[in-house]
């Protein structure tokens, strides 16, 4: 049986955009529960108030993790798995070309807003190491998954 990493990952991400950000600084750790959106080449974003304990975390650490799963699945259980580094998006053109992935259809950001920390803050993982986690596929062991299977 040959395993579609690809169609996998876009089912678990679809279901899933509410993941949990992870987070350090001067070696403590923090986690907190974020709202994602990607690109095609699987880079991650997400929008947060400048001022938060993870967007400070950030500032000095960029290294950075994510958990995508389902907390109303039931057996077998799904997840994705990652590591990156987080860099906070901060041209315009940069955030122009972000936005409509994050917003969707709703008009509820100017761009004006997210430039020099205004209201939001725009940030892109860019992924340095993915995991998928499928437990009828693998039974309990986690995959890591080769770029050139999801980009």
């Amino acid at each position: 049986m040959s395993y579609d990493f690809k169609l996998n990952l876009e089912e678990i991400f679809t279901t899933s955009k509410y993941g949990v950000l992870g987070t350090s600084s001067n070696d403590l750790v923090w986690t907190n529960p974020q709202f994602f959106t990607k690109d095609d080449k699987w880079n991650i974003y997400f929008r947060s108030l400048p001022d938060t304990k993870h967007m400070k975390n950030i500032k000095s650490n960029q290294n950075v993790s994510v958990s995508f799963f389902n907390s109303h699945q039931t057996e077998p259980y799904r997840a994705i798995q990652l590591s990156g580094v987080a860099r906070i998006l901060t041209t315009k053109e940069e955030i122009e070309a972000v936005l409509p992935l994050y917003l969707g259809d709703k008009e509820d950001s100017t761009v004006e807003e997210y430039l020099d920390d205004v209201h939001y803050t725009l940030v892109k993982i860019e992924i340095k190491e993915l995991y998928i986690f499928d437990q009828e596929a693998f039974l309990d062991h986690r995959q890591l998954v080769d770029p050139k299977e999801y980009r």
